[in-house]
């Protein structure tokens, strides 16, 4: 069972050009464009990437990127724990395209390798874009 191969399928239900490429280490960046970000935020749209590393699902994804800067509509702060141009990583793994991404932390609380999946994680992105203001630093 491929686990990229089927978690892909299962994200273009809802992400229909969700795609993955293979790093020479064996890491897998997932590509969701179209994502619709939450009304808080300046922009409306934006692609998320994420790396699904050597291992997955027993391995559990950290982190994620977007190819676009993202900010709080109203006071145009950056969410909190992200940052601009931080792709290092990305660039590291073989996709210097996106070393200037931004890049938000975020860590899983729970990761069942027996249930969870890629979608899983997409769908834990999303309730990250959804934090409550409080949330956001103030520059």
């Amino acid at each position: 069972m491929d686990y990229i191969e089927d978690g892909i399928e299962r994200l273009r239900t809802k992400w229909p050009q969700a795609h993955a490429e293979k790093s020479k280490f064996g890491h897998h960046l997932i590509f969701v464009p179209s994502v619709k970000l939450p009304k808080q935020y300046r922009e409306n749209i934006c692609t998320v990437l994420f790396i699904a590393p050597p291992g997955f699902p027993a391995a559990c994804p950290d982190h994620f990127f977007t190819d676009i800067e993202v900010r709080c509509d109203k006071s145009l702060a950056m969410p909190h724990n992200t940052n601009l141009g931080n792709g290092d990583l990305l660039r590291h793994l073989g996709w210097p395209q996106w070393k200037e991404s931004m890049w938000w932390s975020w860590h899983m609380q729970m990761w069942n390798p027996n249930q969870s999946s890629l979608f899983t994680y997409m769908k834990v992105i999303e309730q990250r874009f959804l934090s409550p203001e409080s949330f956001y630093n103030h520059q």
